[in-house]
């Protein structure tokens, strides 16, 4: 049975690719928000569009979020889930 998720906004990480797309379509799929976070803009778009497709609401942010305050120009307001996926 599917949880709906409409009313949530995710910021994931590493969004462009691996474990970060694939947990963004799977959020987008039960209808949430996700913010999507990582360097390389084009994969990062694509990745958006997927999420769109599947029914969330997608916002691509191409950032490196290794550098210190780089989230701070988007990050907005509260978020209530924040899945980090992006390794060294």
């Amino acid at each position: 049975m599917r949880t709906s998720a409409d009313r949530i906004v995710v910021v994931i990480t590493g969004a462009s690719r691996g474990i970060g797309r694939a947990t963004a379509r799977l959020f987008a799929e039960r209808g949430a928000s996700v913010v999507l976070a990582a360097r390389p803009e084009e994969a990062l778009l694509k990745a958006a569009a997927e999420c769109e497709l599947r029914g969330g609401r997608a916002l691509a942010v191409p950032t490196d979020v290794a550098k210190w305050g780089a989230s701070r120009d988007w990050r907005g307001g509260p978020s209530r889930t924040l899945v980090g996926s992006t390794f060294g």
